[in-house]
């Protein structure tokens, strides 16, 4: 007996596709194939860059992106530019709920807190200081990601291939 869902559309043409390997059912053999393939260790498209491999040749093209500093996905708004049309559409939803906006440099933010950080930017004030290199930051948040500098440490990994980052995949516009 197949779960309900599966047995609903499978009844409308007539026809079922079952996973050979761990027997889930699809109303389409294209999604079959997927299916079987995410079992396999084929990975038939690989990136003529880092000779990464994929299952699929959308993701393939998707990690292509991380080769390119193109950002052709651009923000009616402000102008700040994606790799990816996602990154794009999740950013605009930001502008819909941006409450509170910097009157130096318009920059919006949902939360008081947020922009009483940000204003500390343009005061030039710099009270984080390095251990390592004594260089001074403005926020908490920069001095962080300058301790992974000196530890090497590299906690950000890329969703599409193995490379690691020392920031986030945001932060590197991918």
């Amino acid at each position: 007996m197949f779960p309900v869902k599966f047995q609903t559309q499978c009844e409308t043409d007539g026809k079922c596709f079952q996973c050979e390997v761990c027997k889930m059912v699809f109303a389409k053999q294209y999604l079959r194939e997927r299916r079987m393939m995410a079992h396999s260790e084929e990975r038939p498209f690989q990136c003529k860059i880092s000779e990464v491999q994929f299952e699929r040749n959308i993701d393939m093209k998707a990690h292509l992106l991380t080769h390119s500093d193109e950002r052709s996905y651009k923000c009616d708004v402000c102008e700040k530019g994606f790799k990816r049309k996602e990154n794009l559409l999740s950013y605009l939803l930001g502008h819909k709920e941006e409450l509170f906006k910097c009157d130096i440099c318009k920059k919006g933010f949902k939360k008081r807190s947020n922009l009483k950080k940000h204003l500390e930017i343009h005061s030039g004030i710099r009270r984080h200081r390095c251990e390592n290199c004594d260089k001074l930051f403005g926020q908490k948040r920069d001095l962080e990601m300058r301790k992974l500098i000196h530890t090497g440490e590299k906690p950000f990994q890329c969703c599409y291939c193995d490379k690691r980052f020392n920031s986030t995949p945001a932060e590197e516009g991918i």
